[in-house]
């Protein structure tokens, strides 16, 4: 009896943990598809409401503003607020989002809605990752946060297609407002099923929140950690989905029928990578990898720049880049997760993705500065040099295996 009295409470934790990382992997999948979505239908906003680049500016100015500084806020706020309630009202107002934006008719409107996304998205790092964690053991902390971040690249790569399918028979405000039903039923799917993850951390005896700073300031996994993400930065978020397209048209001059096809490598990439890398993290170690991966990157994009416009390599090329600059974010945040108490987690999230966001935010632009005065070329190989760099820095770090 008691043997299958424990069975069943394995059975129940593995249950659990496998709808904590569907359910989270499934509004991050909706929360990266609402980002890829808004640049689709961006071009008929600005047509209807006839605005002008420096306005286009402003919008996304905000909310990259308003996402950058929320992620540490969450991070504090989950100490208090079940995590479950926070993730899943969070996802039915990005909904509501969605269908504010199909009503917008001034400019106002438009950085006000914006502002209000991103604040509603915010959550989604800090929090989402830490539901996942801290109902696990840590040897599943790649896998799974492997399987979250693949989740959310499917949703990258499928709303520009189902938007553009969708704004060419209903019209960019009906798109918005039909896309607002997946984040509304996901988000109360969350509050509802996730009743494990009810409980708060600050339900249990805690430190100040002033000592848990100080001491997260003091790890020294979690400055490495945040310092080697601050130098691979230059290759994430932005710089290399949206210059490689350009690299590949303007400076290969190929046409889009061509390149079109070699830029879905990097899609199959970033889907591939994480779930392959993170679980592999698991079993053989995360310092290995993210090392593994940096090099694999900075390989593969020093060998982009010198290949002619039509080489049988670009496909493969174009994967591996994707592959491993994309793998390296589930295990960097598990060996993130790895490195504090559970109940820490939250805080620690909210810290990193605050870095992450507002470090990711100024690359696009240096990247576009580098290109416009000293080439291409010469941007790829300073984001290659930077991850060789990041691979040095990550061995000041130490990891802790169970």
């Amino acid at each position: 009896m008691v043997e299958e009295a424990q069975t069943n409470r394995s059975e129940d934790r593995v249950a659990s943990s496998t709808r904590t990382v569907v359910l989270v992997g499934t509004s991050h999948s909706i929360n990266h598809a609402y980002a890829g979505l808004f640049p689709i239908l961006l071009p008929f906003i600005v047509t209807e409401l006839s605005l002008s680049y420096t306005q286009v500016g402003l919008v996304l100015a905000a909310g990259s503003v308003v996402g950058g500084l929320t992620q540490l806020g969450f991070g504090v706020l989950a100490r208090y607020v079940p995590r479950n309630l926070l993730l899943g009202i969070s996802h039915v107002c990005l909904g509501i989002t969605q269908i504010i934006y199909g009503s917008v008719t001034s400019l106002t409107q438009l950085i006000g809605v914006r502002g209000a996304y991103s604040l509603a998205a915010s959550p989604q790092h800090p929090v989402g990752n830490a539901l996942i964690t801290s109902g696990m053991g840590r040897k599943s902390f790649g896998r799974s946060l492997g399987i979250n971040n693949s989740l959310a690249n499917v949703g990258t790569v499928v709303a520009p297609l189902v938007g553009v399918a969708l704004v060419l028979t209903i019209g960019w405000r009906t798109t918005f407002m039909v896309f607002s039903v997946p984040a509304i039923i996901v988000g109360f799917l969350i509050m509802f099923l996730l009743r494990s993850a009810k409980k708060t951390p600050s339900d249990g005896k805690r430190i100040p929140l002033g000592r848990e700073m100080l001491n997260m300031v003091r790890n020294r996994n979690v400055l490495t950690i945040i310092g080697g993400q601050t130098m691979m930065a230059a290759g994430r978020a932005l710089t290399i989905p949206a210059y490689v397209p350009l690299y590949l048209s303007h400076e290969l001059n190929l046409p889009l029928g061509y390149w079109g096809p070699m830029f879905s490598f990097i899609m199959v990439g970033s889907i591939v990578g994480p779930y392959v890398m993170g679980r592999a993290s698991d079993k053989v170690g995360r310092l290995k990898l993210i090392m593994l991966s940096l090099i694999l990157a900075s390989t593969a994009t020093f060998a982009f720049t010198f290949l002619p416009g039509r080489s049988l390599l670009l496909p493969i090329v174009l994967f591996v880049m994707a592959f491993a600059y994309f793998a390296s974010s589930p295990i960097i945040q598990a060996f993130l997760a790895d490195s504090v108490d559970k109940g820490s987690q939250d805080l620690v999230f909210g810290f990193y993705f605050t870095v992450v966001f507002g470090i990711g935010a100024l690359w696009p632009t240096v990247t576009g500065w580098v290109i416009d005065n000293y080439g291409f070329t010469a941007a790829f190989r300073l984001i290659a040099s930077t991850n060789l760099l990041a691979a040095v820095w990550f061995l000041f770090a130490k990891e802790h295996r169970d």
